[in-house]
């Protein structure tokens, strides 16, 4: 549950940022920020609780003086707020889209369903409710944990000791702050969940009204992004284990639902996506009208996303780079190069990219500025094996949405194809070079791109279902064919008893809380190279080694260090390969000895036992 102080903790949140979108002019329909608030809130004093903790340390007195400060600064703003009169403006713009109401109850039931179960404990042990949320859990919990637990400032990778944090870790240290502030655990991982999720269904209905201003449009356009899927409904059978309709690929389906692939597994992922949609609104609606604040502001949002969701920041800084290339020639036309507005324009946009974005990129993401500049990345057509024809590769995993699409963007207008162009251009990114070194991983930046493409099909099936008795038809028949896949997948997770995936035992918390209550916090392990360590992901403190399929994918070479790791725990070298590598402490349980070279009897003999329990040993090595 949450406490008081997480609950103030989310007011003085809101309040920020309210006052946030009123001062800088996201919208001018008032009761629209009422939406934005509280991600707004959250990005933001998160933030400014991380740069704190920099100075003063993760604390409480950290914590406050920002909530503190915040509430200060919101008065200062003075947003001139009537809660009794937003509230009932809320209600009159509800009333004008009765449309979005059904959805709305009906998304906010089930991601009430999904995350109030998706991760419980059972008997002491902690679960996942499917494969994907067990999967990606341990990494988030190593950074969560490892700002708790760890004095991980400035931070570094819990995966790899002594290598800087190559990751978009601001969700985490988001739990690390309702920790912090005393909730419990299975809040904090399915609480923001639901509340991001929420959020996103009205930001897409949101983004969809100002593309297509069409209401039934934007309500189809919610159900195509989050029920989004291909061809792989045809090959529907009943089985026992958990099987993905999106994602079938020896089928070569690859295009996953979005719910159990990125927003539930992948925090950043969700939390990066309310901010990359809020961007966009305020670009779209800056389209008839300039007003350099709220630019200023939308790029400072882009420039914060190195640390919330680097995929958002590449897609959304596309978009602003294209939305600013329209802005700069629009005035230019109108005022040519003569007064101020052309270096305003420019400001607005250069100055938060070229102070906060730069400096996180090159601070945090030396290899992906290396891997950048080596040219090394080009890879063609996705993840279409290279027997298979282009277009029946799309075709399966598209469907008839792909059919759709080009129909659907014969009668778009020119500002609704402005905001296409980057989307576009995403795409044509996903299927020529790697975003990350697993093809795969090229998904989350197609899901811009389809996201985009969601607005003008659903304007054509709203179309259709307008008409007459045979086009409503066949609209329904189209709606369901683009929708199936994904329905599908997401109504699986609805089984949480079925699929579920044990993540830690009880007597890994034990075995961690020893570890917080007696070790040092900066101190590194020596563990197995598994992706569900209880060192890493329950005690927060830097390994050695982590699971490699990570790091790889973060573009991390970690053959050398896996060489070294095997030596020490063979006794070869083990000394002098401890003392290089700063290693504190060696751990020794079932996943170790799983590594069959270990030579056990050689640290009983050449270290000194410090903990003995639970099958585990652990090493304490100078």
């Amino acid at each position: 549950m949450l406490t008081l102080l997480a609950l103030f903790f989310l007011i003085v949140s809101f309040c920020f940022g309210f006052s946030l979108g009123k001062f800088f002019m996201i919208t001018k329909t008032k009761s629209e920020h009422l939406i934005y608030a509280l991600p707004l809130g959250i990005l933001f004093l998160t933030y400014l609780i991380f740069f704190s903790s920099l100075i003063v340390g993760f604390n409480r007195f950290a914590i406050f003086f920002v909530i503190l400060l915040s509430l200060g600064i919101s008065f200062l703003m003075k947003p001139k707020v009537k809660l009794n009169l937003e509230i009932l403006r809320w209600f009159i713009i509800l009333k004008r889209n009765l449309l979005i109401i059904p959805p709305l109850i009906l998304f906010s039931v089930y991601f009430a369903k999904i995350w109030s179960k998706m991760y419980f404990f059972k008997d002491g042990d902690l679960y996942a409710s499917f494969v994907h949320a067990w999967g990606d859990l341990p990494i988030h919990l190593s950074f969560t944990n490892s700002f708790l637990f760890a004095s991980n400032f400035p931070p570094h990778l819990p995966l790899l000791s002594q290598h800087l944090a190559a990751y978009h870790f601001m969700a985490d240290f988001f739990s690390a702050i309702l920790l912090k502030l005393n909730v419990d655990l299975l809040t904090v991982l399915n609480f923001p969940g639901f509340i991001f999720s929420v959020s996103l269904v009205l930001l897409v209905f949101l983004l969809a009204k100002e593309i297509t201003k069409n209401n039934l449009a934007s309500v189809l356009s919610v159900f195509l992004f989050f029920f989004g899927g291909g061809l792989g409904f045809i090959y529907w059978r009943k089985t026992s284990g958990f099987i993905e309709y999106t994602q079938l690929h020896e089928k070569n389906i690859y295009f996953a639902n979005i719910i159990p692939s990125i927003l539930i597994p992948q925090k950043a992922s969700l939390f990066g996506l309310v901010i990359s949609l809020i961007v966009f609104i305020i670009l779209q609606k800056n389209l008839d009208r300039l007003n350099f604040k709220s630019i200023f502001f939308a790029s400072s949002l882009v420039a914060l996303m190195p640390l919330t969701y680097i995929h958002g920041f590449f897609a959304s800084l596309v978009f602003l780079s294209f939305f600013y290339l329209y802005f700069f020639l629009k005035t230019l036309k109108n005022t040519g190069w003569q007064g101020w507005q052309i270096l305003k324009l420019t400001l607005a946009f250069l100055l938060p990219i070229l102070f906060l974005a730069i400096p996180q990129l090159i601070y945090f993401y030396p290899q992906v500025l290396k891997r950048a500049a080596g040219l090394s990345f080009w890879h063609f057509w996705w993840c279409k094996p290279p027997e298979e024809n282009p277009f029946i590769f799309y075709f399966k995993n598209f469907g008839v949405f792909l059919l759709l699409l080009p129909i659907s963007l014969i009668k778009a207008k020119k500002k609704q194809v402005l905001f296409y162009l980057p989307a576009l251009f995403l795409f044509a990114l996903s299927n020529i070079m790697l975003f990350q070194p697993g093809e795969f991983e090229n998904f989350k930046m197609i899901y811009y791109w389809y996201l985009a493409s969601c607005f003008f099909v659903a304007r054509l099936i709203a179309d259709l279902l307008k008409r007459n008795f045979m086009t409503a038809f066949l609209g329904v028949v189209l709606l369901i064919l683009t929708t199936l896949s994904g329905f599908l997948d997401t109504m699986n997770l609805l089984d949480y008893q079925k699929y579920k995936v044990r993540v830690f035992e009880k007597k890994h918390f034990q075995i961690a809380d020893w570890i917080n209550k007696n070790l040092e916090p900066k101190a590194v392990f020596l563990t197995a190279p598994q992706h569900d360590h209880p060192v890493s992901s329950l005690a927060g403190r830097p390994i050695f080694l982590g699971f490699e399929g990570w790091l790889a994918n973060y573009g991390i070479e970690t053959s050398q260090r896996k060489g070294e790791l095997k030596k020490i725990y063979q006794g070869i070298q083990a000394k002098e390969l401890l003392k290089k590598n700063k290693i504190d402490y060696v751990f020794i349980g079932p996943g170790e000895r799983n590594l069959s070279y270990i030579n056990e009897t050689y640290f009983r003999q050449n270290f000194k036992l410090v903990y003995s329990n639970y099958g585990v040993l652990i090493f304490k090595v100078f």
